[in-house]
């Protein structure tokens, strides 16, 4: 009996290894791994935005925004529209080349073909120049026309799936993202490095980043108040976005 004993253990765990295995091997994992993609690209700020004026401070406190911040994108915006609304409809309207592009990015109802990218991040494409080595925002008043960043397609979505979607981005994850790509930072996220880290030891903090890059609020603010204006612009218009009126709350972004 002592001998049969040792017997029976081993057959019975080579058995249930064997069933185990089965299991394992006979498991259908596509669904999850679905579910994990589809909750993966979902945006954090779904169903909160409506790109019209009267919503303005509200979008800009969604994206992260300190009061600082969003006075002083309202500021900027308020004298970009008082001065140059005409020209830059009219510098979106005059771009042949890519109008479904800027359709794409800045127009309500057209996500399907923009892989998701909302205008916050798409408008990046139109909306900004090298100067200094760092990218800023274009300045209307020398800007004859409208030249697509193309390159930089690919870095943004990246940046926008980095920090944007899953399952806890943070409530400033806008303006942390945007300054990356401004600063040409990437890297730096893509890495985890502070000020992009998590964890005691990286340290997610756009305080810091402040510190790192004096100036770079005023350039995010800067670059949202145009990015803003433009989709306001964009959607009213008949010949750029077809005369909608602005993006109802979770169409786009």
């Amino acid at each position: 009996m002592s001998v049969l004993r040792p017997v029976l253990a081993v057959a019975m765990f080579a058995i249930m290894a064997a069933l185990n295995g089965y299991i394992i091997a006979t498991e259908d994992v596509s669904a999850v791994g679905e579910d994990e993609e589809v909750e993966r690209r979902i945006d954090r700020l779904t169903d909160q935005l409506d790109y019209v004026s009267t919503k303005r401070a509200e979008n800009f406190a969604a994206y992260g925004m300190d009061e600082g911040m969003t006075a002083a994108a309202l500021d900027a915006i308020r004298r970009l529209e008082d001065k140059h609304a005409e020209h830059l409809r009219l510098l979106m309207i005059d771009i042949p080349a890519d109008a479904e592009v800027l359709a794409e990015s800045l127009c309500r109802n057209t996500g399907s073909t923009n892989d998701q990218l909302p205008p916050r991040y798409a408008a990046l494409q139109f909306f900004v120049e090298e100067r200094g080595g760092d990218l800023r925002p274009i300045r209307l008043k020398r800007t004859t026309e409208l030249t697509r960043w193309t390159a930089a397609r690919s870095i943004i979505q990246s940046v926008y799936e980095t920090v944007e979607t899953g399952t806890s981005p943070k409530d400033d994850a806008t303006v942390m993202g945007l300054a990356a790509i401004l600063l040409r930072r990437e890297s730096d996220l893509f890495a985890g490095y502070r000020p992009w880290g998590s964890g005691l030891g990286g340290g997610w903090s756009w305080s810091k980043l402040q510190g790192e890059a004096p100036g770079i609020a005023e350039r995010v603010s800067d670059y949202v108040a145009l990015m803003h204006l433009a989709v306001e612009l964009a959607n009213d218009d008949e010949i750029i976005c077809g005369g909608s009126e602005g993006f109802p709350a979770g169409d786009g972004d």
